[in-house]
Order: structure tokens, then C-alpha cells, then sequence
């Protein structure tokens, strides 16, 4: 399939663009040097829930945007597009993980279609003033107008044992739901067969393999730099038992 690594018959993941960014940012043991950091989908085919979406990435609507916070990302990290047609997909459902701009920007393309998030997240997307509202990545141009008629929360959801030492775990036929607290609030990755999506929770492969925390600077973009600490070293402890494939949106 078109710009898609295929995982299984069934999974697919595409890249919708990238921006450059430091290396040394995500890995601090590493010499400084500007590399991708790719904004990355999965589409599952076949599932109970039919065509499944998780996370929508980059798209062209973002940068017609006449947005301040649209201006203040490219000035920092440029966006680069990748050519991809979103409607080669056809989602029965999507997923967002997170309300960041490099995982809501291709909403807009599919229309009508029901939504799963988090409930936390969005509303503290909404609810947040000042720097906070800043810190959220979050872009409300971004989501269609008929969203709120198109959500399912994932905190109305079958709440089911623990995973792995992660508490806030919600369950939807074969998919399941796992708080990784720590990048930003609310976020959610998602749990599908082996399939163990973390969307932002890591950075690059390194950060899982040796529980290697990202930069102390970067702090100031994450939701709580503690709480992603803890959640990093669970995944880790899961990524060494070696029971799931585990795919980050910029590894």
C-alpha cells in the first residue's frame, strides 16, 4: 500500500510528514544533529470495530490555518508534508490519542465518522488559559464543527483491570485503552492484538530500549516530565518481556 509499512495482513503505518528537530533533545547521550521526526498513523483493517484509525498526523488543512499557534510550530519546527492520500483509508472509526497538532491535523478529511478520545484531554484542551492553553498543542480549527455529536469517550468506556501497572485501563470489543500520563493529559495509546501503540510516550526506539528519559529542557513541552519518567519505565518493563510490538508516532 501507498507510503505503508505493513505490520501484519491486517495493520498497516503510514507517515504523513515530518519536522526537523535535535537529536540530542529526545536522546541526550547523543552528539547534536538535526534528524526526522516522522508523524506516523495506523490503520487496522478487519477489526470488530470494522476500519480503525488511530491518530490522523499531518495534512495540508494545518498550514492554511491563518493561526497563531500554526505560525509559532513552523517557526520552531517546520512542517514537512509527505504526499499521501488520506482517502486511499477508509475508516469505520478513529482513534486520537492525543489532541497535539501532529495527531489531529488530518481529521477534516474524514467526515462523520465517530470519534474515540479521551474525555480529560479534551477538556483540558478546552479549560486551559494562558501558557497552559499554549502547552497543549491544541488547535480547535483543527476538529470538525459536528465533533461533539461525533465523540465517544474513552473514560465512558468498560473500565477492566490494571495493564501492566498502568491503573486507567478501558476496554472496546478487542481494543484496549491505556493512560500514558506524562506528554501530554489524557493521552491514551492503544492496545490491539500484539499491536501496543504509545503515540507519544517515547520518542525515538532508544528511549524504550534503555529507559532513556528525553532532555531535561524539553520539560517545558511535556504535561508532567515526572509522570512521563514513570510511564517510560513501565514500558520499558513491558518492551523487555518482550510480549508486544511496540510503535511510537516518531521512532
Amino acid at each position: 500500500m501507498q507510503n505503508g509499512i505493513e505490520l501484519s495482513k491486517d495493520i498497516f503505518i503510514y507517515n504523513t510528514g515530518y519536522c526537523l528537530n535535535d537529536i540530542k533533545n529526545a536522546l541526550p547521550n547523543q552528539k547534536s544533529k538535526k534528524i526526522k521526526f516522522n508523524s506516523k498513523i495506523i490503520y487496522i483493517k478487519n477489526s470488530k470495530l470494522k476500519n480503525v484509525l488511530i491518530d490522523t498526523g499531518y495534512s495540508n488543512y494545518i498550514n492554511e490555518l491563518d493561526n497563531i499557534k500554526v505560525k509559532i510550530h513552523n517557526f520552531i519546527t517546520p512542517i514537512n508534508l509527505i504526499k499521501f492520500d488520506f482517502f486511499k483509508l477508509k475508516p469505520d472509526i478513529i482513534i486520537l490519542s492525543h489532541f497535539h497538532i501532529d495527531h489531529i491535523g488530518g481529521l477534516f478529511n474524514y467526515k462523520k465518522i465517530p470519534i474515540i478520545c479521551s474525555k480529560e484531554a479534551y477538556l483540558n484542551c478546552l479549560n486551559s488559559r494562558g501558557f497552559n492553553k499554549l502547552k497543549t498543542g491544541f488547535i480547535k480549527e483543527l476538529l470538525p464543527s459536528d465533533f461533539d455529536q461525533r465523540v465517544i469517550f474513552i473514560e465512558d468506556l468498560k473500565k477492566v483491570k490494571p495493564f501492566f501497572g498502568f491503573d486507567k485501563v478501558y476496554e472496546y470489543k478487542e481494543f484496549k485503552f491505556i493512560n500514558l500520563e506524562g506528554h501530554a493529559k489524557g493521552q491514551y495509546g492503544v492496545v490491539y492484538k500484539d499491536l501496543f501503540y504509545v503515540a507519544d510516550a517515547y520518542w525515538q526506539k532508544e528511549n524504550l530500549i534503555y529507559n532513556m528519559m528525553p532532555r531535561k529542557l524539553t520539560k517545558i513541552i511535556h504535561d508532567n516530565y515526572e509522570e512521563y519518567e514513570k510511564t517510560l519505565n513501565k514500558l520499558h518493563n513491558i518492551y523487555i518481556k518482550n510480549k508486544y510490538k511496540m510503535v511510537a508516532t516518531h521512532d
